[in-house]
């Protein structure tokens, strides 16, 4: 019985299908959206004039809020952002944990991925995002989070090959 909980729930991250879908459930999350709207939505408003005034109203609303939670605490959150990540980066490559390594796999694209969306939303913030430029800032930022999964994915995939082959554990 603890053999099947063992493996269940391994520490050897990279050898688990868990690991593999949280990757995939992750990947699919960040890049079915753009600064938290859909991305069905941005494509919907590139057809209608409807869609186009919606999207105004919610990424308005959306990236006045980003923008406001940032002013308030964005020395709190860069310390906190960094002493993490540090933390994760340590334990991953310094003392070779694997756990840490595939925590660090997820977290460091989310922490770009919420730079660019931090970034666009003070863009739009600063009442640039209307229309046509709007529809540009929303494009350039998929782009952004679709090469950052790109690069990160196969990374990840390289590491875990590589990191199994050196342990032992494929073959």
């Amino acid at each position: 019985m603890w053999d099947i909980i063992s493996d269940a729930i391994s520490l050897r991250s990279f050898a688990s299908l868990w690991y593999w879908i949280a990757v995939a459930v992750f990947w699919i999350w960040a890049l079915g959206q753009v600064m938290g709207l859909p991305w069905g939505m941005v494509a919907r408003a590139r057809r209608s004039d409807a869609g186009m005034a919606q999207l105004e109203v919610m990424a308005q609303l959306i990236a006045g809020q980003k923008v406001q939670m940032w002013r308030a605490g964005q020395n709190l959150w860069v310390a906190l952002a960094a002493t993490l990540l540090g933390l994760v980066t340590a334990l991953a490559f310094f003392y070779g944990i694997e756990l840490a390594q595939a925590v660090w796999f997820i977290a460091a694209p989310l922490l770009l991925i919420w730079a660019g969306n931090l970034r666009a939303a003070v863009v739009i913030a600063r009442g640039t995002g209307q229309g046509a430029a709007l529809l540009k800032v929303m494009f350039y930022l998929q782009i952004y989070t679709q090469a950052i999964a790109f690069v990160f994915v196969l990374t990840n995939i390289t590491f875990a090959f590589f990191h199994m082959i050196l342990t032992g554990q494929l073959g």
